[in-house]
């Protein structure tokens, strides 16, 4: 299965565009995720684009780049925990 989607379902919520996450956070998870698994990473190159194709909007704002239509489930803070405790 496409470690993407996986990562998608398992950290995110997506819904309309009220949603937003930064993008440099959405990485991060997605990089702690794939340790976690010990799955190969994509780079952060990679990761945006396919982001992209997957239909989510990037923009920018004050705080940086964010994507659209997406949000991860648990704070990053607590995400190396959440994703420890379920390993």
């Amino acid at each position: 299965q496409d470690g993407l989607v996986s990562f998608l379902e398992t950290c995110c919520t997506i819904g309309d565009d009220t949603l937003t996450v930064r993008a440099h956070e959405l990485y991060q998870a997605y990089a702690l995720w794939s340790r976690s698994r010990g799955t190969p990473r994509l780079s952060e190159y990679a990761f945006s684009r396919l982001i992209l194709l997957r239909g989510f909007h990037r923009l920018r704002h004050a705080s940086g780049r964010c994507y659209q239509g997406l949000m991860l489930t648990v704070p990053p803070n607590q995400l190396a925990t959440r994703l420890q405790s379920s390993v």
